[in-house]
């Protein structure tokens, strides 16, 4: 009632009945101003600081999604409302949960680099016995992309600290570069295996 009330007021408090006076200071207390929800803010939110990006969210991707959570338009319509920002300190709790997200694909930057399964290839003469070792050059390049992909993105997300030219000493900028290697502990290796 309160809401049809101020709809048709246009917001404008002075034409609003005691009632709907008391009824709009309950959904404000409740975080209902015009269909705003703070839980479901709240459930993008934590979503958002469980590593999840709220594109994710708002494609519905978990079965919880559904209930929980507004639509795109509407949740970035609720952080651009500086009425709601000023009572409920929307863009703080998303810049919050952006920048821990951002830190998480920092931190997983880490994992896929040091993840070395599947560098290595066996190679095997003609006999099939055992002789060396050879890089794996589809998975290192894989690695490799996936690395850039979140440099890239992450210095989109706090160009800050995460930039290229961000660090010290790093004028020019530093990319990943690797090096293809083959090693073979034994050197007699049949020509139609190369």
């Amino acid at each position: 009632m309160a809401q049809d009330a101020r709809r048709d007021a246009g917001h404008d408090l002075n034409k609003l009945t005691k009632q709907e006076l008391v009824e709009l200071v309950k959904d404000l207390q409740a975080g209902r101003v015009d269909g705003f929800e703070l839980k479901k803010f709240d459930y993008v939110i934590e979503q958002m600081l469980n590593g999840r990006s709220a594109r994710s969210v708002f494609l519905r991707e978990h079965e919880d999604d559904e209930a929980n959570s507004p639509s795109k338009a509407t949740f970035y319509r609720w952080l651009a409302n500086s009425e709601l920002d000023k009572k409920f300190r929307l863009k703080e709790k998303h810049d919050f949960a952006f920048h821990v997200r951002a830190m998480d694909e920092f931190d997983y930057m880490f994992e896929i680099a040091d993840d070395g399964q599947n560098d290595w290839m066996e190679v095997h003469d003609n006999k099939g016995d055992f002789v060396g070792w050879r890089e794996n050059g589809e998975s290192t390049r894989r690695s490799q992309i996936r690395l850039q992909h979140r440099q890239y993105a992450l210095s989109k997300m706090n160009k800050h600290r995460f930039s290229e030219k961000a660090g010290a000493g790093n004028e020019e900028g530093a990319q990943i570069k690797t090096k293809v290697v083959e090693y073979y502990p034994d050197r007699e290796i049949a020509e139609d295996q190369e």
